[in-house]
Parts: structure tokens; C-alpha cells; sequence
């Protein structure tokens, strides 16, 4: 019963992801996969708030959020993009993951959450003109973002995988 609960979710997750993309990517930006990806992390969070569990969480969370979202697609397009441009692909990286790590905690929708979105572009741009790109990764909070991975059932050593963009970002910003 599990495994075709997540298929039959995965399989609704992946034609949702589908008609999405076909209403909102571009020759020139990947919208349709930004949204479905940083949608899912968002849904994701509220209903591991939520506490969902059982078949119920095998279904919406493994089978039609698995399927909704895409890393694989990300990772093509985020290529693509850096092939034309450094900045729109940096852009779309880190709007991508910051999104996608502060969205699960859905602390984007309080008062909280918009103070420490307005703080990392406020961040972004001061590293941007004054500080070397090594720094960036330090300029992020990372209480937040622990708080997002914990509350999505992320193990924090799973945060590792971010430390992974620092390499990008001296490329890209130095």
C-alpha cells in the first residue's frame, strides 16, 4: 500500500510540476521551476508543522512533493544560466536554496521571517560591494536556517550540502 501511494502522489506531484513549468518558464528564466521548488519547501514546512504522518505523509510529502519538486531540473537550468550569465545564474541559485531553506519554517510569512529576508538582501548587497566573496557564506543567519532544516525533519548536518555554493559563489563574485 505504501509504494503506491507514493507513486500514485509522485505521479500527481510530477504533471502538477509539468503544467506548471509549461505556464511559466521562459526562453530567458526558469520561473515555472523556481516557484514549484520554493511552493513545495513552503508546503513541505507547514505540514511538518502540522505534524502530518502515516500514509498520509507518504503520500503528500515523498509522492506529490517529490514529485513536484526537482533538483535535477534546478541543476540543469542553473548551468544554463551561468552559461549566459554568472550574475542571473548566482541569482537563481541563491534565491532558489535561501527560499528553499527559509520557507519550510514558513517564517517568510511573519514579521520575523520578512525582517530576516530584508537582512540578507540588505547583507547581499553590502558583501556585493565592499566585502570578498569568500565571505558570503558568513554573511547568511544561520540560526534560521538550522531552525528551517529542523522543522522540515532535515538533520542539521544535512546543512553540510550548502557549504557546497561557497566554491560557486568565489567564482562567480570575486
Amino acid at each position: 500500500m505504501s509504494v503506491f501511494l507514493v507513486g500514485l502522489g509522485g505521479a500527481l506531484g510530477s504533471v502538477l510540476r509539468y503544467w506548471i513549468g509549461l505556464a511559466l518558464n521562459t526562453p530567458g528564466f526558469p520561473w515555472g521551476t523556481l516557484g514549484v521548488n520554493i511552493l513545495g519547501s513552503g508546503v513541505i514546512g507547514v505540514l511538518a508543522g502540522l505534524g502530518v504522518s502515516g500514509n498520509f505523509r507518504l503520500f503528500l510529502v515523498t509522492g506529490v512533493l517529490g514529485g513536484f519538486t526537482t533538483f535535477s531540473a534546478f541543476s540543469l537550468e542553473t548551468g544554463l544560466l551561468l552559461e549566459r550569465s554568472p550574475w542571473l545564474g548566482a541569482g537563481y541559485v541563491l534565491a532558489s536554496v535561501g527560499l528553499g531553506l527559509l520557507l519550510p519554517d514558513h517564517a517568510a510569512f511573519t514579521p520575523r521571517g520578512l525582517a530576516i529576508v530584508e537582512r540578507m538582501i540588505q547583507r547581499f548587497g553590502a558583501f556585493a560591494s565592499t566585502h570578498h566573496a569568500q565571505d558570503a557564506y558568513f554573511l547568511l543567519p544561520r540560526a534560521s536556517i538550522t531552525a528551517a532544516l529542523a522543522a522540515t525533519c532535515i538533520r542539521p548536518t544535512s546543512f553540510e550540502m550548502v557549504t557546497s555554493l561557497k566554491p560557486i559563489l568565489i567564482i562567480l563574485l570575486a
